[in-house]
């Protein structure tokens, strides 16, 4: 318990620090949003009628339900939860990293837009009850691992050319694996959550 606690100041801790980093975070995901909104406005007929039937098909329960698609997901997020890793260990990871941020956005701008495109205010609803859901872990796990892989380029970059003094590389990844052990958690979380009580939710929605 009382390691628990610590654990839970030091991350509030971590926050407070890097708050600025968050909101930078933040605000490529809310920018990749807005830019995956744009985006589909611009799609002609025959593109949104091709959609229409991808969401359609996807937004089933024999397809959520489909382990080929579970590993699949679950094989995509840990290859990006160890692309960030590996990009947090680099000088010029930074733009990718924020490049990953925002695509992410992009992807679910994209999708809220076909939500409404299909159900039209009922989709509104499909947003709330299956997207938010099928996505919210995952934006959770890399919000928080793209800012510690931040955190950690800049470490490097400063003591590289700014403070020239040594930086402990076992320091460095016993911090930045702890999170990766987290985000990793959380994908697995949201996995589990796709298995079990993302059908419910579509029977709710009425999928």
């Amino acid at each position: 318990m009382k390691e628990g606690g610590i654990m839970l100041t030091r991350f509030f801790a971590h926050l407070k620090t890097y708050r600025f980093i968050y909101l930078f975070n933040l605000g490529l995901l809310i920018a990749g949003f807005s830019f995956g909104c744009v985006i589909f406005t611009r799609q002609d007929g025959e593109s949104l009628k091709s959609l229409n039937d991808l969401i359609t098909s996807v937004l089933s329960l024999s397809y959520i339900k489909d382990p080929a698609m579970i590993q699949s997901n679950l094989a995509s997020n840990i290859f990006l939860i160890f692309s960030v890793f590996f990009l947090g260990l680099s000088l010029l990871g930074v733009p990718l990293l924020s490049f990953i941020l925002f695509t992410k956005g992009l992807q679910v701008g994209f999708s809220c837009m076909l939500y409404i495109e299909v159900y039209a205010l009922k989709g509104i609803a499909g947003i709330i009850l299956t997207l938010i859901p099928f996505v919210f872990f995952e934006l959770i796990a890399f919000l928080l691992l793209c800012a510690v892989a931040y955190e950690v380029s800049m470490s490097i970059f400063l003591t590289c050319f700014i403070k020239k003094n040594t930086l402990s590389l076992k320091s460095v990844l016993n911090h930045f694996l702890n999170y990766i052990l987290i985000a990793l958690a959380l994908v697995l979380v949201s996995v589990l959550f796709k298995i079990y009580l993302l059908p419910f939710l579509y029977h709710i929605f009425g999928l």
